[in-house]
């Protein structure tokens, strides 16, 4: 009754009233999540730098088991046990549905003006990679390497050290100007035809793309199992979100800079 996949808060009242049902077709129901919480992160109340109003939708691993709680005492002893949390449960529900993060008029308006026009590309395939083949001058079979180089101790090092105010944006940028400058110089020395700049500025590959759109948030302690012994932080889809700004042009263009300046 609880959605173990998801960090949403649930409708206690409608899944109260799926319970009841249910208990009249059977001789005893038992409360339980959809599948194990380990898909969720621990507890949505150690969060700090979370939007208070969003904060009252989130309900990691913690959260649910008290949902969980609160739904059985509810199916066992009467919704008269429960009122409080319910009243609560509604006006946190409502807070959502009817949250300007949720609904971006923005958004809405370009989405309204989208036409069948711009799902399609305004020259044939044949055409357009004739112009990309003349302007690259590439090989018939060109060499290139995966966009994203390791995340080095330095990397790790800089951002930290941006974070805590030990180094300016300035400085961080040099840094990163630095990296992209090895990389270049690593594929230009293996032969390397296409050049990637390495990815050096972001930290979590979906992260650090999701932290430039609005409507999107990084929590500090929302980890989750990715595999094996890896854990991640995925970015939580809070609202409508929309690119206020470019974010990986100034990637591309800072390892231009580099590779045609040095």
């Amino acid at each position: 009754m609880v959605n173990g996949r998801n960090i949403w808060i649930n409708d206690l009242e409608k899944s109260l009233s799926t319970l009841g049902t249910l208990l009249g077709l059977a001789d005893r129901v038992d409360v339980a999540a959809s599948c194990s919480l380990l898909h969720v992160p621990l507890d949505a109340a150690v969060e700090r730098d979370i939007d208070p109003q969003i904060t009252r939708w989130l309900a990691f691993a913690r959260q649910k088991t008290a949902e969980l709680v609160t739904l059985a005492r509810g199916l066992s002893q009467g919704t008269d046990t429960i009122a409080a949390e319910l009243a609560a449960n509604r006006a946190d529900l409502a807070s959502r549905a009817n949250s300007a993060i949720t609904h971006d008029p923005a958004v809405r308006a370009r989405a309204a003006a989208v036409t069948e026009a711009d799902g399609r590309r305004s020259a044939p395939y044949a055409e357009r990679t004739t112009a990309q083949r003349a302007h690259l001058g590439l090989p018939l079979l060109p060499t290139t390497t995966i966009g994203s180089f390791p995340q080095t101790n330095e990397l790790r090092t800089a951002r930290a050290d941006l974070r805590a105010g030990r180094i300016d944006a300035a400085g961080y940028n040099d840094r990163i100007a630095a990296e992209i400058r090895d990389v270049l110089g690593f594929q230009e020395k293996a032969g390397i035809d296409v050049l990637v700049h390495g990815e050096p500025e972001r930290n979590d590959m979906v992260q650090y793309f999701a932290e430039q759109l609005t409507g999107y948030l990084a929590t500090q302690h929302g980890w989750v199992q990715s595999y094996g012994t890896r854990y991640v932080r995925p970015p939580v889809l809070a609202g409508e979100g929309r690119r206020p700004h470019g974010r990986s042009v100034r990637g591309d263009a800072l390892a231009w800079a580099v590779c045609r300046y040095g």
